[in-house]
This record gives structure tokens, C-alpha cells and sequence, in this order.
């Protein structure tokens, strides 16, 4: 498993850190930063953002681990979540604020962040079985999920974060992972015991993420290059605001419009704004750090 270096030592993290097994058995207390990387397609292109999440935790004396892939179970996200010292989530891969949805059929679909997890099931006549599967933010409400995920998805409601004050900065790195504050909601970001503490948060994106690499990279804009940005901001002990605030200020044109909108400039806070990246939550930004 990955760890956090010590603040004092260079940090340095290779992508077989982040996709080493997971066991849990060597984990028994979690770490301070947990990286879940469920989807192979993702890694690859958000590597550079990836990497710096996980030096920025080294330069800030934070441990970390990583999930990747098929080691993001639902048993795996349980363990760890439930682990009162796991305070940070940076979650990267494909999310959708609908399930069902269907826009070329013109079906609406149910509204129901989510995001992808793994399934397995050992079979002793046979090689084991893995189904991808869905994190909703909550199922088994009074609007049924389509495709009986009420009974297949794993419901992130159902770990208890909701009422917590225990996860402090939350980044879903998905597709639309904020267009609705479900999900924000299920990781606790407006729990009542965060009301005086004001130190927890919720980032996602409002609309769909391209990543992309090459041309492609310079008419959509290299949001892969704003979050890394953002991580290396954190790494150097800055606050929330002025991490964000880099980018704004040092970004290019095309990364900033990806982020922003098309002024190119952060309106956070601001439901009716253009921001694609957005923010949920209680937390002071201007004074919440990567803390150890």
C-alpha cells in the first residue's frame, strides 16, 4: 500500500504506488487520505493530477492509500470510510448525477449521483466474477432506482456519513458528481455536527469532464492540468481559496473556461454562476488546509 513520506523527505510517487493490492490487514487504522481510483480509462490521462494528490499529501506529512480498480469494493469503501482517521477522499473516475438516463431516447432517467465500485464473487467451480456496479448517494428511497440498482448499488447514505463531521475535503473527479448536492450530502459536508467546527467540503463538477490529451487538450481545456495544480497548491499548505485561486490565476485561458466557465473566473458559492468545478458544504475555504 502507498503511503504518505514524511514532510522532511522529497516526495516522489510512481503509478505502481497507487495501483499496488489493497489489504486490508495492512491498513488496520486506514490513513489520513484515501485516493479511489475505480476505472483504468481515467487513470491514465488523470495521472498528473493523480500523482500530485498523492505528493501533496507526502509534502504535508498526510499518509495516504490508494484503491485501484478492482480493490474498490463495497467492502473495501466500508472498511475504510468507517475509519474515523480517513478525513480526506479523492475520488477519480466516471460519475453521473442520473441513473437510467438516456438522452438519445430522450429518457429523463432518476436523479442519483453516482459513481463506479467493483463486485466480487468468489466461485469455487469457476474463475471468480467481478461486475461493475454503482456508489449511489443513497438508495431504497420512495423513487424507485431503475434496473433493480436499489438492490445492486451500494448506498453511500447507508455508512452514516451524512450526520458526521468526520470527512473534512471531498473531491469527486467525475462527470456531473456536483450538479445535484446528493451526494455532498451523503458524505456529510452539511452535517449538524460540522456546524461549528465549519471545516468540511464537497468539490465536484457541475457538467460532463473531457479529458483529453493533445489537440483535443487545447479546444476543450486541460482540466487534468487544473486539478494537479490544485493538489500541488494544497501540498504547498495553502488554503482551499487560494489553491482554487491559482488556477484562476496562473491557468490558461482554455483551463480556466473548463473550470470556470467562460469568464474563466470563479463565482464559488454562486448556484446561477457558470463554474463547472463547485463547491458544497460548511467549510471555511479560505482557512481549510491539507492538514496531517
Amino acid at each position: 500500500m502507498a503511503m504518505g513520506e514524511s514532510a522532511t523527505t522529497s516526495p516522489t510517487v510512481a503509478s505502481k504506488d497507487l495501483t499496488k493490492e489493497f489489504k486490508p490487514s495492512d491498513w488496520p487504522n486506514g490513513a489520513r487520505m484515501l485516493i479511489v481510483l475505480p476505472d483504468k480509462d481515467i487513470f491514465k490521462p488523470r495521472k498528473p493530477a493523480i500523482i500530485e494528490c498523492a505528493e501533496a499529501c507526502a509534502a504535508r506529512g498526510v499518509t495516504w492509500l490508494a484503491l485501484y480498480h478492482k480493490d474498490v469494493t463495497p467492502e473495501n469503501l466500508t472498511y475504510l470510510y468507517n475509519k474515523s482517521g480517513v478525513r480526506y477522499i479523492y475520488w477519480c473516475g466516471h460519475a453521473n448525477s442520473h441513473v437510467g438516463k438516456n438522452a438519445r431516447l430522450q429518457v429523463e432517467g432518476v436523479q442519483r449521483t453516482n459513481t463506479v465500485c467493483w463486485k466480487h464473487t468468489e466461485r469455487n467451480w469457476w474463475f471468480d466474477k467481478w461486475e461493475e456496479i454503482r456508489v449511489f448517494s443513497y438508495i431504497n428511497s420512495q423513487e424507485p432506482l431503475p434496473d433493480d440498482w436499489d438492490n445492486r448499488g451500494f448506498s453511500l447514505w447507508s455508512l452514516g456519513m451524512h450526520d458526521s463531521w468526520n470527512k473534512k475535503i471531498i473531491f469527486v473527479d467525475g462527470c456531473l458528481s456536483a450538479e445535484y448536492a446528493d451526494m455532498a450530502r451523503a458524505y456529510g459536508v452539511f452535517s449538524l455536527q460540522g456546524q461549528g467546527s465549519l471545516d468540511q467540503i464537497y468539490i465536484g463538477w457541475r457538467k460532463e469532464v473531457l479529458v483529453s490529451t493533445g489537440l483535443m487538450e487545447r479546444i476543450v481545456g486541460n482540466t487534468t492540468e487544473g486539478v494537479r495544480m490544485f493538489w500541488e497548491e494544497m501540498g504547498r499548505g495553502r488554503t482551499i481559496w487560494n489553491a482554487l485561486y491559482e488556477t484562476e490565476l496562473s491557468g490558461g485561458l482554455g483551463m480556466r473556461q473548463a473550470l470556470w466557465g467562460l469568464n474563466g473566473t470563479r463565482d464559488i458559492g454562486v448556484i446561477n454562476g457558470d463554474d463547472n468545478l463547485f463547491l458544497y458544504g460548511n467549510g471555511i475555504i479560505t482557512s481549510m488546509k491539507l492538514d496531517p
